[in-house]
């Protein structure tokens, strides 16, 4: 986790400050921000907030793959999937934590039935073991296909890359906030989340 390191050095520097690491999905990242729960939000997915005081760089983006467990029916199924033959089977979703913000519907298609999943790592542990499908950021489910625990699909509307955005409110802050705030934006701290593939 790149976080640690930071978190090592940031106690060394600061250790009267609180630091609280949180795991927001999807719009709740942004949501975070706004409603003050977050100071700065890491690999923030896609851009859907163009004010309210916020400033955010672009960190770089995730791309995805379709992948299903080796035993699922559609693993013999005839490339490239139609969303027909995907509509059959339940897709695993990770619940938006927004609370302002409108939550984002994950990919999920219209009359497909939903199985919820409160983060990534309990959405790939649902699709391994063949429960749904979907699609999953390149870099977290690697892992998983080179074991052959899962194996990827060529679909007929693949999913775009998300961008990412490091983000956090132009307001006064302290000293740890700043030096926070300069080690994530450094390239490679910045490249490290990138290739983890989501906040």
């Amino acid at each position: 986790m790149p976080l640690l390191p930071l978190i090592r050095q940031s106690e060394a520097l600061f250790p009267q400050t609180e630091i609280r690491v949180h795991i927001d999905v999807h719009n709740g990242v942004w949501d975070a921000l706004l409603e003050k729960r977050a100071d700065i939000a890491i690999a923030a997915p896609n851009q859907v907030i163009n004010d309210a005081g916020l400033i955010f760089e672009a960190m770089g983006q995730v791309s995805w793959e379709f992948a299903i467990s080796p035993d699922h029916p559609l693993a013999k199924a005839k490339e490239p999937l139609s969303s027909a033959s995907l509509r059959k089977y339940p897709a695993v979703c990770v619940t938006d934590t927004s609370v302002r913000l409108e939550p984002k519907v994950a990919w999920r298609l219209r009359g497909q039935k939903a199985l919820t999943a409160p983060d990534f790592l309990h959405k790939i542990h649902m699709q391994v073991a063949g429960l749904g499908i979907g699609f999953l950021p390149r870099q977290i489910c690697r892992p998983y296909i080179e074991r052959g625990e899962l194996i990827t699909r060529t679909v007929l509307e693949p999913k775009q890359d998300t961008p990412l955005f490091l983000a956090w409110r132009g307001e006064p802050q302290g000293k740890c906030f700043n030096w926070w705030l300069e080690a994530l934006r450094k390239p490679d701290m910045k490249a490290s989340w990138t290739s983890l593939a989501l906040g």
